[in-house]
């Protein structure tokens, strides 16, 4: 399957939380639901925030009906972003 990768990934920033813990429930929350994610902390001005990140995804089709899921579902704001590409060569 991961012959075909080519193009940029897709991904949901579904919420970023300063609390870790209430980033790993929310997260434990929605892949228990069946979603990929991940949990990413980033220092920014001296604090650390937890970045909840689901995907990735093929298309920007599909990170949108995720987001619009997640959204309805969880009250949270989420974003589409492009990920960075990695793993599968190296990007013109």
């Amino acid at each position: 399957e991961s012959a075909t990768e080519q193009g940029p990934k897709w991904g949901v920033r579904a919420a970023i939380f300063r609390s870790e813990s209430a980033a790993r429930t929310q997260l434990t929350e929605l892949v228990d639901a069946g979603y990929d994610g991940t949990l990413l902390s980033n220092q920014q001005g001296g604090a650390l925030f937890y970045e909840l990140r689901l995907g990735p995804y093929e298309t920007t089709e599909q990170a949108s009906r995720v987001a619009d899921a997640v959204r309805r579902g969880y009250g949270l704001s989420p974003t589409v972003i492009q990920l960075e590409a990695g793993g599968g060569g190296a990007a013109p």
